[in-house]
C-alpha cells in the first residue's frame, strides 16, 4: 500500500482506478505571434486514508487525494 506524507505525518493511501472522461487543451496566443497549447494529464490518483482505513477528510469535508500528473506542451510560430 502506498504511503503519503502530509505535514510530517505518514498516511496510507489507496490507488484509485479511473478512466479518462475528457482532457482539454488550454491555448495561449503569444504577443510575438506564436501559439502555446498546454494540457495536464493525470497519471495516478491516490485516496489518502485515515487511521481507520477510511477516506481522510479535510476541514471542509472534502476527501484528501494526491494526483500524480504531467504536462504536455505544444507551440507553434
Amino acid at each position: 500500500m502506498p504511503k503519503v506524507n502530509i505535514n510530517g505525518k505518514d498516511y496510507d493511501a489507496r490507488e484509485e482506478e479511473f478512466e479518462i472522461f475528457r482532457e482539454e487543451w488550454s491555448e495561449y496566443r503569444l504577443l510575438s505571434g506564436g501559439r502555446l497549447r498546454l494540457k495536464t494529464v493525470v497519471q495516478k490518483i491516490l485516496q489518502v486514508l485515515d487511521e481507520d482505513g477510511k477516506a481522510l477528510m479535510d476541514e471542509q469535508g472534502e476527501s484528501v487525494m494526491f494526483v500524480k500528473h504531467g504536462s504536455i506542451i505544444s507551440s507553434t510560430r
